[in-house]
């Protein structure tokens, strides 16, 4: 007997005798193809090219903010080209966003000091960008407000609590002083996820992350996302 016969001998054999594998294999099948169906809903929706991790976890901590009522807005500081502005967006529809940039590319004084201290090992170009070309990339530009210029100082006089926030600097000083801002404006519940804390091309990232976490007792954890993000949570 040829090997594919007594294949077939043998599932018709065991079909016999467990007649309800079929069903649970085809329940799975169909269940299967349904699953894929929603990821490929989700991605279109959501998680968009690129970060597959990062994205991906921008929409599950949207998910528990939104199921746990956590109040406040939506920011990211050091938005570049809008791409993942523009995923928080969509993520929090009914949210305001607040995107600090200089639209203009690294601080020159900051630069120099990551540089001094060995922080970086490439200088990327970040000035081919601006508020206008973000914005048109948002699916809600209305509830978008733009700060532009050097922060902390772009921040003056707000008073907003947020929910989530994404920090993207690359260098060590709008990063530290960025968790300083926003951990204090963070509502309880809420998330601060920071780009390239594992990035050895931009390690003032990490540096900053430990030395703030380390002085406020603030515990954080790593994303597996391309950059290792770090992400921060205020306790409920």
């Amino acid at each position: 007997m040829r090997a594919i016969d007594r294949i077939r001998s043998h599932t018709k054999r065991m079909i016999k005798i467990v007649p309800g594998a079929v069903n649970r294999c085809l329940r799975y099948v169909v269940f299967t193809f349904d699953l894929q169906a929603t990821f490929s809903r989700r991605a279109n929706y959501v998680y968009g090219d690129g970060d597959y991790v990062r994205n991906a976890s921008l929409e599950l901590a949207a998910r528990e903010i939104e199921e746990r009522g956590v109040p406040g807005a939506a920011a990211e500081l050091g938005v570049f080209r809008g791409s993942y502005a523009k995923l928080i967006n969509q993520a929090f529809p009914a949210r305001t966003l607040y995107l600090f940039d200089t639209f203009e590319g690294f601080d020159p004084k900051e630069f120099h000091a990551d540089r001094e201290q060995g922080f970086i090992k490439k200088a990327d170009d970040f000035t081919d960008t601006s508020a206008e070309l973000v914005l048109r990339k948002m699916m809600y530009p209305q509830n978008c407000i733009v700060k532009k210029g050097m922060f902390p100082e772009s921040s003056a006089g707000m008073e907003d609590m947020f929910a989530f926030v994404s920090i993207d600097c690359d260098l060590y000083q709008p990063t530290f002083a960025g968790l300083t801002f926003f951990w204090e404006r963070l509502s309880k519940g809420g998330y601060i996820f920071v780009h390239d804390y594992q990035n050895p091309l931009y390690s003032g990232v990490r540096a900053a992350v430990r030395a703030f976490c380390g002085e406020r007792g603030v515990a954080y954890t790593v994303m597996a996302d391309m950059c290792g993000s770090a992400v921060v949570a205020k306790p409920l």
